[in-house]
This record gives structure tokens, C-alpha cells and sequence, in this order.
């Protein structure tokens, strides 16, 4: 018996992995909550040049309010707005009254608008306290007018912390064990989360938010590769989209405390300290992948993981199957991730698959961040069409589910990229209104269920010993998508629907390139490189309605000690 029936008999998804599957969806719901925090804590209120500071109306007999009203009125030049009714003023300039005092201004008003000369800001800004967002980052930092690009930067530096993250955590969750990577990624989230919220200057927030953003993108990924690894292979889908449907949970749950929590620094602690208590359960119940542990050719402790499993479930499985189907996966996986890595470079076959798995998530990611953060605003309270473009993930994650085992990865993907690039394409030519809006909301729903597809699928192609790697260089290809967002948004400066037409045909030239990856719906996760161009040599050669046949005959394979092909030149030979 071989390790995937032997994990089917210890349990395919019982309740311990539906513990586990729990821990590992709490965190991906507050990572959710970190990559889009700074959408409302960066925020840029109403603003004015502050004039006068340390002069007060004491000899006018006016309150404090009117009293600023009459230094904004003296100081900041205006202009009547479309309506005619109201009364605009500049946010970035003000007029020169350098010697001029407050009470020879309201002396001089009748001809100072005429008179004194208007330059930027020379002592700056008052923040309206009255908005939609009564504290920002922007306002506590004064980033507005020359240094309003910080924030820019900042998302870049975000973004640029989870493409380090990527295959750093990647490659040690292979070389140290995903439970340590998991856990360690855990405690440093909670450190730099916490300590965000004091951040004192600009660059202390960004280099915290840097930091922050590469422990959190490994938490995803090795939660994502732990919950592939624990459950039958008929289940990873399933659990792959359990995940991601927290992640949708996430992005309503920021919008909802956003609404009530008003300070940027009490909510950013409110999104981090719920980390405390799961990292506490984390270090009692995730147990280390046993398919890690074959790979590092331990099988003794991925026994007792095993066994583990099975008490938990309730199954009763004897000692010597579990040590025998140990035995056999731990002999398959060869010399372990050395000469994966030098199969790796060595395999065309591979290095073609992976490519092209890049590239198609690196479209979609780009598909994925236009939207999301280009439909926020509809007209509508900015809350409410948050919790909008978040709803809609939900049920794409469950449409992946369904129809990516009932159709496959490779098909269902190729459906979901095709329509969501459509759907793009679409909107280009679709004025603002409600069409429009569906279409937005369409896209998303496609890239979404695409993106959640890749990554399982990914996942299942990727060799045992370097899978967290794989997955890790992976999510680089997803965050430089992210990375090159803001510069094709550029083109729209040469023609408007430019940026959004261009990654719709982007993604429907991903759909058409993904055929060519294998299926690997019901495969066995493959331990070694062979494993991985096998199922591409059943794809192209066999074709798709022998890959189970021929999967079960690979299993037969390692459990002899000889693959097919051995034996196919054995027989040759004699």
C-alpha cells in the first residue's frame, strides 16, 4: 500500500485536518486584512495651508471654529465650484502674508485677494476632522501636495516585501520544515503588526510594512502547501479553496471595522493581536508535513504524524501498513532536494510547464489588482463597494471547487481566464453605469476563481522536496503582477481604456497557452522530478483519459522499486 492510500485510510479530510484547515483559514483572513490596510488608512482628507499658526481671534470675540474660518478665507485662494454655490479652496497654495499679522489682514481684505502673491505652503496643512476618515497616515505624516507619491511608494515597498517573502519562506519551510517556517512567519507578523501601529515617521511605517508584508506572504504560502500535503488528493482542491474563501471573509471583515474603528493605529492593532491566539493553537495542532519528512527521509516521524491523524479521526490503521507505505514513499523520493534542484535545471519539460504557469499567473495577478482597485469607488458608500469587490470572491472560490474537479484544473482555468480577459476587453468599450459594473464584477469573479486554480494547481505539480520553493517562486511572478500594475495604469495617459484592454488580451493569450500544462486532477502529488514530466509525457503522448490508469501504474512502480520505463528496458535487455 502506497503513502496516498495509506493518508486515504488514516482519513481523506476527518477532523483533524478540519481543525487544522480552520487554524490555517483564520490566518488567511487577517492577510487579507494587511494587504488592503493601507486603502483606508492612506486615505487623503480635505485639507488647507495653515497660516497664522500661532495667532488667535481673542480680540474679535469669535469662537475657535470662525476663527479658522476667517484665516482660511484671508489665506487660501478659491474659486467657485460647478455648482456656483460653494466655494473651492486650493489645498496646496496659499497667499504670501510673510509680516502680514492676522488683524492687518482683516484690514486689508478688500483688496489682498487681488494684491498678495500665491505660493505653496510654507507651515503646513490643516486636516478636516469632519470626513468620511478622521484619521490617516497622510494626515499624520503630511503627505499631501509635494509628497503625496510617498503612499505610492509605499504600496510599492509593500509589494516589494512580499516578492522577497516569496521564495525566501519558500525555501525554508523546504530546508527547515513547514511547521517551523509556519510558526516563525507567525511570531515576526505579530511583532512588525504591532509595532506598525507606533510607527513614529513615514519611514518607520514603511519599513515595517515592508517586513510585515514578507512574513505574511509566508504564512499563505506554507498554509496553503500544509493543507495540500495532510489530505487526499481528491480533497486538495477543496481545501486549497476552504483557504481562499477566507481570504474573501478577510476583505469584508477590514471594511467592517474600518466603518467603526477611525484611527488607523488602533485598527492596524485590532487586525494583528487576533494573531496571538492563533499562533498559541498553531503551535499545538499544525503538525510537520509527513511528506516533508519522506522527503528529508525521516519516516519515523512522519509516522507518528500519521498516527496522529488516524487517532484523531478515529480510524484504526495498523502499524506496519503505515511503516511500510513510509518506507516505500521515503526510498521514491531519492537523494531529496539537491538533485531535484539539479533535475530542475536539467528538465526542459519542467522548466516549460513552469514558465508557463509563471507567466499566467503574472497576467492574472495583474487582471486581479486593476480591478480590485479600480472598483472601490461606485458611487456608493466606499465600505459598502469594498465589501462588494470582496463578496464576489466567495462565490468564485466555491464555483473553482466545483468545476475544477468536475472539469479539471486545466479546463476549468482555461473557461475562467478566457472569460475574465473577455470580460476585461469588454469593459474597455462599456461606459460608466450599471453594464459596466457587471462586467467589473464578472471579471473579478473569473480572475479570482483562475487565480485560486493556478495556485492548487501549482501546487500539485511541484515536487515534494522543492514545493514550497516552487510555490514561493511562484507568488513572485504574482506579486511582480502586482508591482506592474501602476505602470500599465501609465498607458492610460495615451488612451483611457489602454491598461485594461491590454491585460484582458493578456489573460485570454494565458488561457490559450495553459492547455499545454498537464491535469492533475486525481494524481498522486509527485515526489520527484520524473513524477512531474511523467504526467506531462501521459498528457501528450497517452492523452488525458489514460492519466489515471497511468498514475495508479507509476504508484505500482515505486512500490516494485521500478518505473516503467526500467522496466520497459529490462525487458530489452533480455
Amino acid at each position: 500500500m502506497g503513502f496516498e492510500e495509506v493518508l486515504s485510510e488514516v482519513g481523506k479530510f476527518g477532523r483533524f485536518q478540519k481543525l487544522v484547515v480552520f487554524l490555517l483559514g483564520t490566518s488567511m483572513l487577517l492577510r487579507s486584512a494587511h494587504v488592503y490596510f493601507q486603502l483606508f488608512a492612506a486615505v487623503e482628507p480635505p485639507h488647507y495651508c495653515q497660516v497664522w499658526r500661532d495667532e488667535d481671534c481673542s480680540g474679535m470675540n469669535i469662537t475657535t471654529a470662525e476663527c479658522e474660518s476667517l484665516k482660511k478665507e484671508l489665506s487660501i485662494p478659491s474659486t467657485a465650484a460647478n455648482d456656483n454655490k460653494t466655494v473651492e479652496y486650493e489645498q496646496c497654495a496659499q497667499y504670501n502674508v510673510t509680516g502680514i499679522s492676522l488683524d492687518t489682514a482683516v484690514d486689508l481684505y478688500d483688496e489682498a485677494d487681488n494684491s498678495l502673491e500665491v505660493i505653496p505652503c510654507t507651515d503646513g496643512w490643516i486636516f478636516s476632522e469632519n470626513s468620511l476618515y478622521p484619521s490617516s497616515i497622510i494626515a499624520d505624516f503630511s503627505l499631501v501636495c509635494g509628497s503625496a507619491y510617498v503612499m505610492e511608494v509605499a504600496q510599492s515597498v509593500f509589494f516589494a516585501g512580499s516578492l522577497i517573502g516569496s521564495p525566501l519562506c519558500g525555501l525554508f519551510s523546504d530546508m527547515f520544515g513547514r511547521r517551523k517556517t509556519f510558526l516563525v512567519c507567525f511570531l515576526f507578523t505579530i511583532v512588525f503588526g504591532v509595532a506598525l501601529s507606533f510607527s513614529s515617521s513615514v519611514l518607520m511605517y514603511m519599513l515595517l510594512r515592508f517586513s510585515l508584508s514578507g512574513f505574511i506572504r509566508g504564512i499563505g504560502l506554507v498554509a496553503c502547501v500544509i493543507g495540500t500535503e495532510i489530505v487526499a488528493p481528491s480533497k486538495r482542491l477543496f481545501v486549497s479553496n476552504c483557504l481562499y474563501i477566507w481570504w474573501g471573509f478577510g476583505y469584508m471583515l477590514l471594511a467592517l471595522l474600518a466603518k467603526f474603528i477611525s484611527r488607523w493605529r488602533l485598527l492596524q492593532a485590532v487586525i494583528t493581536i487576533p494573531y496571538i491566539p492563533i499562533f498559541i493553537f498553531a503551535w499545538f495542532i499544525v503538525p510537520e508535513s509527513p511528506r516533508w519528512l519522506l522527503a528529508k527521509r525521516r519516516a519515523g516521524e512522519a509516522e507518528q504524524v500519521l498516527h496522529k491523524i488516524a487517532r484523531s479521526n478515529r480510524r484504526i490503521v495498523s502499524d506496519d501498513v503505515i511503516a511500510g507505505a513510509c518506507k516505500l514513499d521515503e526510498t521514491a523520493h531519492g537523494d531529496g532536494t539537491n538533485s531535484a534542484v539539479k533535475d530542475l535545471l536539467h528538465s526542459p519539460v519542467v522548466m516549460t510547464i513552469y514558465i508557463n504557469m509563471i507567466f499566467s499567473c503574472c497576467v492574472q495577478s495583474m487582471v486581479y489588482y486593476i480591478i480590485s482597485f479600480t472598483t472601490t469607488s461606485l458611487g456608493v458608500d466606499p465600505y459598502l463597494s469594498f465589501v462588494l469587490t470582496g463578496l464576489v470572491e466567495i462565490p468564485a472560490f466555491l464555483a473553482c471547487a466545483i468545476f475544477g474537479e468536475s472539469l479539471g484544473r486545466r479546463w476549468a482555468n482555461f473557461i475562467a481566464m478566457m472569460l475574465g480577459g473577455l470580460c476585461c476587453c469588454a469593459i474597455a468599450f462599456i461606459p460608466l453605469g450599471i453594464w459596466r459594473l457587471v462586467a467589473s464584477m464578472t471579471g473579478k469573479f473569473c480572475i479570482s476563481m483562475s487565480l485560486s486554480i493556478l495556485y492548487t494547481w501549482m501546487a500539485e505539480l511541484t515536487p515534494t522536496p522543492l514545493r514550497s520553493s516552487g510555490m514561493g517562486f511562484f507568488g513572485v511572478s504574482s506579486r511582480l503582477g502586482g508591482v506592474l500594475t501602476p505602470i500599465v495604469l501609465i498607458l492610460k495617459d495615451v488612451w483611457e481604456p489602454l491598461p485594461i484592454l491590454l491585460i484582458g488580451s493578456l489573460s485570454v493569450l494565458a488561457s490559450i497557452f495553459c492547455l499545454c500544462v498537464p491535469e492533475t486532477k486525481g494524481q498522486p502529488l509527485p515526489s520527484t522530478i520524473r513524477d512531474t514530466e511523467q504526467l506531462y509525457i501521459c498528457r501528450t503522448i497517452i492523452g488525458d483519459e489514460d492519466d489515471v490508469k497511468v498514475s495508479k501504474k507509476e504508484q505500482e512502480d515505486k512500490q516494485t522499486g521500478y518505473t516503467s520505463l526500467d522496466l520497459q528496458e529490462k525487458e530489452e535487455e533480455i
